[in-house]
């Protein structure tokens, strides 16, 4: 994609006369996540940013969009994900696409999973550091009162 066909980015990222920028939301960042592992081929940063303009309507810089990590993972591993040869059968070339998303979104899960474990580590410590005890960090919440207030 050459530069000519990339779309202007004068009045989204606040170089025109009336322009905003657009925060990148959390559906921003999965949807643009989900672009960069769909795509065919290895992808380049320019037609990250031509197919977000296009499928979002707000266009991004590189360095705004890679300073979100799940974009930048995906990014990296459309990148180094070698070309396979193309398999005769298209049933079977539909499958072994399932299989590499189903298998990018195992390994995002589990990064997933351990960035919890290490925020949970971090509140048990500053509970023990602080004297919280475990019965108090199991009390259950306080009911919600839903009915309706008179002012």
């Amino acid at each position: 994609m050459t530069e000519a066909t990339l779309p202007k980015l004068a009045t989204i990222q606040g170089r025109g006369k009336n322009a905003h920028r657009v925060r990148i939301t959390d559906q921003h960042v999965d949807a643009i996540r989900n672009i960069i592992e769909r795509w065919p081929r290895p992808i380049t940063w320019n037609e990250i940013i031509a197919e977000s303009a296009k499928h979002l309507g707000h266009t991004w810089t590189r360095q705004a969009l890679e300073r979100h990590e799940a974009i930048k993972a995906a990014y990296a591993a459309k990148r180094d994900a070698r070309p396979e040869p193309c398999p005769i059968d298209p049933a079977v070339a539909l499958l072994t696409q399932q299989v590499e998303r189903q298998v990018q979104e195992i390994g995002r899960l589990e990064r997933l999973v351990e960035s919890y474990k290490d925020l949970f580590i971090r509140y048990q410590y500053n509970a023990y550091a602080r004297g919280i005890t475990p019965a108090e960090l199991e009390m259950p919440l306080p009911p919600i009162d839903r009915r309706r207030s008179e002012s």
